[in-house]
């Protein structure tokens, strides 16, 4: 039995990034789309993020909005705050995401196919 979905023995062919749009505040670099192979699926407002080595590919979001229709403020941390629109529960296919998705958004950002 195969660990993605392919054809046959076949991996899915590998993700790809574009439309980069630079942002630089604190640990965020900026915001990208990932489309999804095998269905052909584009998600936008992927964030791209470094601190020192360390770099993490942040889900994408949906604004949290108060009773009075403005983005709700964490209490605790003073931040805006959003819910994830997009969740993996494995943390191995978390982890295998996150290198598959660095690695396209470092061949989009080098100018690759």
């Amino acid at each position: 039995m195969g660990t993605g979905v392919g054809v046959g023995d076949k991996p899915p062919p590998p993700m790809t990034a574009s439309d980069w749009r630079p942002v630089v505040s604190n640990t965020l670099r900026g915001f990208f789309s990932l489309c999804l192979p095998p269905w052909d699926i584009a998600v936008p407002e992927f964030s791209l993020h470094q601190n020192g080595d360390r770099r993490w590919v942040g889900m994408p979001g949906r604004a949290q909005i108060d009773a009075n229709g403005q983005h709700r403020i964490d209490p605790q941390t003073g931040k805006r705050a959003y819910t994830p629109v997009l969740v993996i529960r494995d943390r191995e296919k978390r982890e295998r995401f996150q290198r598959a998705a660095l690695a396209a958004v470092d061949q989009l950002l080098e100018g690759g196919p």
